[in-house]
């Protein structure tokens, strides 16, 4: 065979190869006609789209509703619990619907359960709530159950007050004998009280004497304590000028709020009434014996009758005391005790014996 022909074979053998690989169905054969083998291509499987319709040459997807609930395999998300749907779904306490949510309710606008400490007040129910780390119980403050704590106008006394008429606060009424109660629960009147404990002579001075009343007022919850003084004379000072207040219009009172007197003045010229007979807490005290080394004028007694300056407790140091109450019966003992001003200048008596102290609030 000549070397074109050969060629001519060997490309006719290879675009024959090559047609039988590009035809799935076509076999090729090769070497002799009786040794020949056929091999078939096997089918391809082509998967099809589930989105697509027999015979459909395009795929179609499709989205879902965003607002349904989605599935992936077997697990099916479901929609958040909608507050306010008048349904109480898993995590709310209760739901009465969006119109009827209230935090001012039993069911709140959340989908709580209103409690007392959550700082909303349940209209109705509660009658304050100043949430949590509230509710202390304090003055004008919110008890623990959400009821008030006792305020100025409630008609209650609280140690913070001087008074509390109620609705008549700030009113100008009054009980026949005792004096109005301002609007902040104070008394339109200077508070005058007789000590409840006793000392010697040895007061440490006008100074001492008067740190003592203070004391006794800040103890049982004055807020003005600093504003009280000790009806006390010495040599020179005058108790009337030391227990002058700021308004000497204003009337004398207990601490209960019974007149003692209508002015200081008036104190001077008729003296206290039935008598300064109640201490700072209230009590009451009859025919106790006080400094005061101060005549019916208001001044010092002309002799050096005050323990030396109120710094002596000697045996042998003497100082005029007042008598702050006598029984009203029989009627002429406690005549004799009002016309003497023995509320004030009663007798003299020595240092070394304790005796009260007459508060005055200016």
């Amino acid at each position: 065979m000549s070397p074109r022909t050969r060629c001519t074979l060997a490309l006719s053998l290879t675009i024959l190869a090559c047609t039988a690989a590009d035809s799935p169905g076509l076999a090729m054969t090769t070497g002799s006609p009786a040794s020949s083998e056929t091999t078939d291509t096997p089918p391809v499987d082509v998967p099809t789209d589930p989105t697509t319709t027999s015979g459909s040459t395009s795929s179609t997807s499709t989205t879902d509703d965003p607002i349904s609930s989605t599935s992936t395999g077997d697990a099916t998300t479901e929609e958040p619990p909608l507050c306010g749907n008048a349904v109480v779904d898993p995590g709310e306490g209760c739901d009465l619907g969006w119109e009827n949510n209230s935090d001012l309710g039993y069911c709140k606008a959340d989908c709580t359960l209103a409690t007392c400490g959550d700082g909303d007040l349940w209209v109705g129910v509660e009658s304050c709530d100043e949430g949590p780390g509230g509710n202390l119980g304090e003055y004008a403050g919110c008890m623990p159950d959400c009821s008030l704590a006792n305020f100025c106008g409630d008609g209650l006394l609280h140690p913070s007050e001087a008074c509390d008429a109620g609705e008549a606060n700030g009113t100008g009424q009054h009980e026949e004998g005792f004096v109005a109660c301002s609007a902040t629960c104070n008394l339109d009147a200077y508070r005058v009280f007789i000590s409840s404990t006793e000392l010697t002579g040895k007061l440490g001075g006008l100074t001492g004497a008067d740190l003592h009343c203070q004391n006794l007022a800040r103890a049982v919850g004055w807020t003005e304590w600093t504003r009280v003084r000790a009806w006390l004379s010495d040599g020179s000072s005058a108790a009337k000028d030391r227990v002058a207040g700021s308004k000497p219009e204003w009337p004398l009172a207990l601490v209960n709020g019974k007149r003692v007197a209508n002015s200081l003045a008036d104190l001077i010229t008729s003296g206290p009434g039935y008598g300064i007979d109640l201490d700072e807490l209230g009590e009451p005290w009859i025919k106790a014996q006080v400094w005061t080394n101060t005549a019916v004028t208001g001044e010092p007694f002309d002799s050096p009758q005050h323990c030396a300056g109120w710094i002596s407790e000697s045996l042998s140091s003497v100082a005029w005391v007042g008598l702050n109450a006598v029984p009203k019966l029989p009627e002429a003992d406690w005549e004799d005790w009002s016309d003497n001003h023995w509320w004030t200048s009663y007798m003299t008596k020595t240092c070394d014996k304790p005796r009260h102290l007459y508060c005055f609030e200016i």
